[in-house]
């Protein structure tokens, strides 16, 4: 029961805070950010 709470919390209930996007999504959307970033340091680097 907490478990399927923190799902819908987390991963389908959009937030006013976020834009009304979810956390998951915000956080995926960093995560994906951040991977671009360093590829772009890669390949300047090199």
């Amino acid at each position: 029961m907490v478990s399927d709470s923190v799902k819908l919390y987390n991963q389908q209930r959009p937030h006013l805070s976020l834009k009304m996007k979810t956390p998951d999504e915000v956080h995926r959307a960093s995560i994906e950010e951040i991977n671009q970033s360093e590829n772009l340091r890669s390949q300047v680097s090199t």
